[in-house]
């Protein structure tokens, strides 16, 4: 059971617990899909995952993460998609808008997507995450990104970004 009442991120009503995984899941997971071993001390503590009751959205509650886990995860092979079937629906969006486009990508990871849209003649792709090894492979390929939170981000946003944005994308960011 869930210590206190947890709301949902999206609508807002009250959510159930759904599962625990484990550290040693998790391990086994990473292992398993990433065919390598990790590090002691790498992989997140038991994740509670919860369902909303209403509109029925699972997600995690705030997981402890160890700090070594992101710069070690997103260095593996494999880590970032080079495809996402809802990216060429996308990218068709933007190349028909007819004008100039501007799209933030939050949690741009090592620049894929980032990529595929800055190709796009009428659009200005910038990106964010909170990577700063995905973000040296972004930069590595001349993409708009920075290391930073979407938190920060819209405290101080780059000076090299637009001020508005006509599009903001993000894939497995929640």
């Amino acid at each position: 059971l869930l210590a206190s009442p947890t709301k949902c991120l999206v609508c807002g009503e009250s959510c159930n617990h759904a599962q625990v995984l484990t550290t040693s899941h998790l391990r086994n997971a990473y292992e398993s899909y990433f065919r390598v071993d990790c590090p002691e001390n790498t992989v997140p503590e038991n994740i509670t995952l919860v369902k909303c009751n209403q509109c029925e959205l699972e997600f995690c509650l705030e997981p402890k993460v160890p700090v070594d886990f992101y710069p070690w995860v997103v260095e593996l092979p494999g880590y970032y998609p080079t495809d996402r079937p809802e990216w060429d629906l996308l990218l068709a969006e933007f190349a028909s808008a007819g004008r100039h486009v501007n799209v933030l990508e939050v949690g741009c990871g090592s620049g894929v997507f980032l990529k595929k849209m800055a190709e796009i003649q009428n659009v200005m792709a910038c990106g964010i995450d909170t990577s700063e090894s995905a973000i040296r492979q972004c930069k590595q390929q001349h993409l708009n990104a920075v290391a930073t939170d979407l938190g920060t981000y819209l405290k101080a946003p780059p000076t090299n970004f637009p001020k508005k944005f006509d599009f903001i994308v993000g894939s497995h960011v929640l």
